[in-house]
């Protein structure tokens, strides 16, 4: 295989840190970029438009103060480097829904040109629980240097676009997990039942924990769980119990009908 000159993708910002870190490993100074969002989550309909359904998605999340620069979650400059660029391009993933998504999502602005789409596939490895342990971000630079004699040509890139079409096309918001090499779309209530048990743990029912044990123990991000947190107390599913911690939520969290709790406000 050829040894010119690419452009690197990564799927969040440090994810191109790593990447970048490892290639100066490797005497290559080459460009890598990168989306700022994390698309595993929410609608997808317009997120190579206009972004609106994103931009309620995340006002939704946040709250409307919550988002200072409304447009950061847009990408179109991102796209349009990677297409107008001379250079073939490696996609970097590891087994994380974000990394292959944004595999997808490269083929499809890439369709037209698919003889510039190249991956780099790392390795599983053994005995690490999280289930984004194989990520790029959290793999680092010793494995990109580790993997990059076995970058590879992409010979699916049509059938990878009309993947991505399918799934950014699909009408609703989604929580977006991977089996295998295959994207499922789940409802955003999909790690209620996780939180909810969570919380009927006398000993393990500070909110701080609640919030911890779901990121440790799956690809949700931060601020759909504490959402998800804040309906459920709305819901009356969970109550609450002390004052709000540092991230705004109350200390403890009860399932509800297994003690009296006062609700924080």
């Amino acid at each position: 295989m050829g040894d010119g000159r690419f452009l690197h993708l990564g799927s969040e910002p440090v994810s191109v840190e790593r990447i970048g870190d490892g290639l100066r490993k490797l005497g290559r100074d080459e460009m890598v970029l990168g989306p700022k969002e994390n698309i595993t989550e929410g609608p997808l309909r317009d997120v190579d438009g206009t972004g609106e359904l994103r931009r309620h998605w995340y006002e939704k999340l946040l709250g409307p103060y919550g988002m200072d620069d409304k447009s950061w979650f847009l990408s179109p400059g991102l796209w349009n480097s990677v297409v107008e660029s001379e250079a073939d391009v490696v996609i970097w993933r590891g087994q994380h829904p974000m990394e292959w998504l944004l595999a997808l999502r490269a083929c499809w602005h890439l369709r037209a040109q698919p003889h510039r789409v190249f991956e780099v596939v790392l390795p599983i490895g053994k005995g690490w629980p999280h289930p984004a342990g194989e990520c790029v971000a959290i793999k680092g630079p010793d494995a990109v240097v580790a993997e990059w004699p076995n970058r590879r040509k992409v010979l699916d890139v049509e059938k990878r676009a009309a993947r991505w079409e399918a799934l950014r096309d699909h009408e609703g918001e989604w929580v977006r997990v991977l089996e295998g090499e295959e994207i499922v779309e789940l409802p955003v209530k999909c790690f209620d039942e996780q939180i909810i048990e969570q919380c009927a743990d006398e000993k393990r029912r500070e909110s701080l924990f609640v919030v911890g044990k779901l990121l440790a123990t799956t690809t949700a991000t931060y601020a759909l769980v504490v959402w998800r947190i804040r309906q459920l107390l709305l819901e009356g599913v969970l109550e609450a119990k002390g004052d709000l911690n540092r991230i705004s939520l109350p200390e403890q969290l009860l399932r509800a009908g297994r003690e009296t709790g006062s609700r924080s406000r």
